[in-house]
């Protein structure tokens, strides 16, 4: 059900906030009128046919009931990194800017600070960020100023219930391996931290690198760490998806063998 909440949390995240800004007619423009449009900058790698993204697809589906027809009254201009690499996201994010788009809505922190650094002038909606004052999107959550916004998914009971769940179905837990991509909030690891020690484990921290994670030698790590178990922060490897229950992701098989490894659990 959290899941499905954040789902929706991202699309009226993002469509509310730039309807604001663009407000188009509800109905189809003239053909001499200026269409508003949105630059949507994702991170990882590109949608394809048999791998879309469900974060955008989600956007795309939900800007009709407010309204929005792409083409008749609003144009996307979406846009991935090549390769899916973050190093390449600046540079994208010009690109948008470039093609003076009406408002930015960005999908994760990195692609919101690459937004920022792009524009100070376009609106930019951010989504899918666990922390965005320490990212140094916003000043304070409440008043963001700037031209940034969005909302953030941290949820600060979500460590204690993971551990919680993982202490209940190992009663010998003592040892727990955190997973998380190298840039990930330092937030989401001290939530961790605190939360563990509140239950007598111990924690220790792996970390992978985008776009090409390596999750067998992380599983490896946490091995001779000894670790009785594996918490996953956010989406350890922006390209993986992890199976939430959403029915809009679906797990990596490579990913789940490399969980075998590590996870000491009937049938895991």
């Amino acid at each position: 059900m959290k899941r499905h909440i954040a789902l929706f949390s991202w699309t009226l995240a993002v469509t509310l906030p730039f309807a604001a800004v663009i407000r188009p007619s509800l109905s189809e423009a003239p053909p001499s009128a200026k269409l508003p449009r949105i630059g949507y900058l994702g991170a990882g790698f590109a949608p394809t046919p048999t791998s879309p993204s469900s974060g955008f697809e989600s956007f795309r589906k939900a800007l009709p009931d407010l309204g929005y027809v792409e083409r008749q009254n609003i144009i996307i201009d979406s846009r991935w990194p090549e390769g899916g690499r973050a190093d390449r996201l600046p540079g994208t994010a010009a690109e948008l800017v470039s093609l003076k788009v009406d408002v930015i809505c960005a999908s994760g922190g990195i692609a919101a600070r690459a937004a920022k650094s792009a524009t100070t002038n376009i609106p930019i909606v951010f989504a899918v960020v666990v922390d965005p004052v320490g990212f140094d999107l916003v000043a304070n959550r409440d008043r963001p100023g700037g031209n940034v916004t969005g909302f953030t998914t941290f949820d600060p009971q979500q460590a204690r219930k993971q551990l919680g769940i993982l202490k209940e179905a190992l009663q010998r837990l003592a040892r727990v391996a955190v997973l998380g991509q190298a840039d990930i909030s330092e937030l989401l690891y001290k939530e961790n931290e605190h939360h563990a020690r509140a239950l007598g484990l111990e924690t220790k921290y792996i970390t992978v690198q985008i776009p090409n994670p390596d999750l067998e030698g992380a599983v490896e790590a946490a091995k001779r760490e000894r670790a009785d178990a594996l918490v996953i922060l956010n989406h350890p490897a922006g390209s993986v998806p992890i199976d939430d229950g959403s029915q809009n992701l679906r797990p990596s098989s490579g990913f789940l063998r490399c969980l075998q490894g590590v996870l000491r659990m009937p049938g895991a």
